[in-house]
């Protein structure tokens, strides 16, 4: 039920209803208000039904505190002690080989751009058209996915290729001039993606 201001709330005939178990009118509660308005909400229903208000309030309160929260707490430590909840960036990001740090920066924030969208969904369960600005996050994030899942090895596989092809005669800058660009734009693709993420880290969330 939404109403525009608390005033409206009150004044309307459709913020109490009758119930079979309740001997007095129930209050109904407002779908929407703002911050002002739901101070001046709780304020109001703690005097006018302080039953009510002990009973659908205090002790709903309560029972998440001190039983709800504590135990799904612990559910979630168990859970998470036995698997990870991101094992498979982890895996990733340190396998079970030697890795310079160099590197694990940059898989570190490739992983990032996988995990969100592979794993949390990020492309498909959130609604980007509400903004320019958002809209331009998911153009760029499609495109970070794309070097990220596929376009960065496929130039990892080009510049294997290109050593391959390097001759055993001639001067450093001739015979691996190739080797050289290559190595060059995966640099400059790297540093590109891993700031932009850096960048806009307060969008990777669902």
């Amino acid at each position: 039920m939404s109403f525009k201001t608390f005033e409206q709330y009150v004044e309307s005939n459709e913020h109490e209803k009758r119930v079979w178990f309740w001997p007095c009118k129930w209050f109904v509660y407002p779908y929407a208000l703002t911050s002002v308005d739901w101070i001046k909400f709780d304020s109001f229903i703690k005097n006018k039904y302080p039953v009510q208000y002990f009973l659908r309030e205090k002790i709903d309160m309560w029972f998440y505190h001190y039983i709800a929260f504590p135990f799904k707490r612990t559910k979630t430590t168990i859970k998470y002690s036995i698997r990870n909840p991101r094992k498979e960036m982890r895996s990733k990001v340190f396998p079970r080989y030697w890795s310079d740090l160099s590197e694990t920066i940059v898989i570190f924030h490739l992983e990032a751009i996988i995990e969100f969208v592979d794993r949390e969904e990020g492309l498909t369960i959130i609604d980007y058209s509400s903004s320019k600005e958002q809209a331009q996050f998911q153009k760029e994030l499609k495109e970070c996915y794309e070097y990220a899942k596929t376009g960065r090895n496929a130039m990892h596989k080009k510049l294997n290729e290109a050593y391959s092809r390097v001759p055993d005669t001639g001067s450093y800058s001739e015979v691996y001039k190739e080797v050289n660009d290559i190595e060059k734009e995966i640099h400059e693709y790297d540093t590109k993606v891993c700031e932009w993420v850096i960048n806009n880290r307060m969008y990777f969330w669902v």
